[in-house]
């Protein structure tokens, strides 16, 4: 059985972890994402709630589904839970409020994304 006395410090080491770093960049993430230089023209919106939306113009590609942030390795990674049940892990490399830059390790690529301005 385990100590209750475990099971609190680590929801506590857990929320602290996501307060300090996990929820803030959830909120610096959400909104919409786009890249339409070199290569698939794409957009990808995620919300602060954990759901996303990727649509590629050129393949024709509309995915939805929840992401997750996870940190390993000293670094931080999206990871993206199609509802079709394919996972896409995704490396933050650099993020701002007006810039993403996204690296996929399995592809060996980067991706540079621009926020999409808020219709006033």
């Amino acid at each position: 059985m385990v100590a209750t006395q475990e099971i609190k410090e680590t929801v506590e080491k857990h929320d602290r972890v996501w307060s300090r770093i996990y929820a803030p960049l959830r909120r610096t993430l959400a909104g919409t994402w786009v890249k339409a230089v070199g290569g698939d023209k794409f957009q990808l919106t995620l919300d602060a709630y954990g759901g996303f939306h990727l649509r590629c113009f050129d393949t024709n590609t509309d995915e939805k589904g929840r992401y997750t942030i996870v940190g390993e390795r000293g670094s931080h990674f999206i990871a993206l839970y199609s509802n079709d049940g394919a996972i896409q892990l995704l490396r933050i490399e650099d993020v701002d409020a007006l810039r993403l830059r996204l690296a996929d390790d399995k592809q060996n690529t980067v991706i540079d994304l621009a926020r999409r301005p808020v219709p006033a």
